[in-house]
């Protein structure tokens, strides 16, 4: 793999409260109105920068003083005379970029997260460092373009990443061989262990190969290394999405996960909102309108999940419960979506890359 730039702190955490943001940002906007100098400018720049991305990852900030957070950005770039596109090896202008990426992606607007990287990657390449080509790498798998992914990947100095950084590189590679097909882990750089992932990667294929989930309920069982939140929702949508029913009779109920120790379920998490709202499309005591209308309501907002696999499995688990229900409309709407995905992330091959819906 190509060498790039080291990781920079660009998913470094702040602890700022809502309070602190606001201050700073007055602060800021008084200290720009005084004329300070260049270096003071590029100083008030940075502070800016942070504060978007805590706004990223927790809001600080309302909506309006972030428009005028990013609207100061763009000031400070004017007053020293950045252009802002075309100029090569901008730091200041690919940081603003990222930025306004993270706002982009904490929204669930992932076409919108990846114009602005690739505004922040316009003339900038000898400056793009792990951290960058990692995110832009995980936006265009949230896109289902694989070929953009793999490419993004190949970039990547393996040696140059933290065990987090390479962590990462191995959710992605895992994603991109469970749709692939592909065993994708031979040949990795074996920085860090990574067995863990290929054996998830077998326990799917397995799944996807002989729709069966013996193997990947045995896996995400109490006493299995692969108990964990993420594996675990993954084997509910499964045995939600699979042609039998014999799966979803055992299944634990997201409310008593959330009380189990040892494993985080948010409640808040737009996977298990949908886990839980298909849990009551199979309470046959709820009229089938109001069943209708629930699901309608979350399916509304599975554009905003994060994880390509997740949303994958929810059109499928989706179409699976329609179809037994017989409301033909409704399920050819998610089969379609589901159709849609498997045809991008199959390169054009099959609109059943799970093999779900096979006759």
């Amino acid at each position: 793999m190509n060498q790039t730039k080291g990781s920079s702190n660009s998913s470094q955490k702040y602890r700022i409260t809502k309070v602190e943001g606001k201050q700073l940002l007055d602060q800021l906007i008084l200290g720009i109105n005084q004329g300070p100098e260049p270096d003071q400018l590029q100083r008030n720049f940075k502070e800016i920068i942070m504060l978007l991305t805590e706004q990223a990852h927790k809001p600080v900030l309302s909506q309006q003083d972030v428009s005028r957070c990013i609207d100061l950005a763009y000031t400070i770039l004017n007053i020293l005379h950045i252009p802002s596109l075309g100029i090569h090896g901008n730091k200041m202008y690919l940081d603003l970029q990222v930025a306004k990426a993270g706002l982009s992606k904490q929204k669930g607007d992932f076409l919108q997260e990846s114009w602005n990287l690739n505004l922040a990657s316009h003339g900038n390449d000898d400056v793009l460092d792990q951290s960058f080509l990692l995110t832009a790498a995980e936006n265009q798998l949230r896109l289902s373009r694989i070929s953009s992914t793999k490419s993004l990947l190949e970039r990547i100095d393996l040696d140059d990443l933290d065990q987090q950084e390479y962590n990462r590189v191995l959710e992605l590679t895992l994603t991109l061989s469970i749709f692939t097909g592909e065993n994708l882990f031979e040949g990795l750089l074996p920085k860090y262990s990574f067995a863990q992932y290929v054996a998830w990667y077998r326990t799917v294929r397995e799944a996807v190969d002989l729709q069966d989930l013996r193997l990947m309920l045995r896996e995400t069982r109490k006493d299995q290394f692969f108990y964990r939140e993420r594996r675990i929702l993954h084997f509910q949508l499964w045995a939600h999405a699979i042609k039998t029913k014999r799966w979803q009779k055992g299944l634990v109920r997201i409310a008593s996960l959330k009380k189990r120790q040892g494993l985080e379920i948010s409640g808040l998490s737009p996977l298990t909102k949908f886990l839980q709202v298909l849990e009551e499309c199979y309470d046959y005591e709820i009229p089938l309108v109001k069943r209708l209308e629930k699901l309608g309501q979350v399916l509304g907002r599975v554009d905003a999940i994060p994880h390509i696999e997740d949303v994958v499995l929810i059109w499928a688990a989706s179409a699976r419960f329609l179809m037994r229900s017989r409301v033909k409309d409704l399920a050819n709407l998610c089969l379609d979506e589901y159709g849609k995905y498997s045809q991008q992330l199959s390169l054009g091959k099959t609109d059943d890359v799970l093999k779900l819906f096979e006759s």
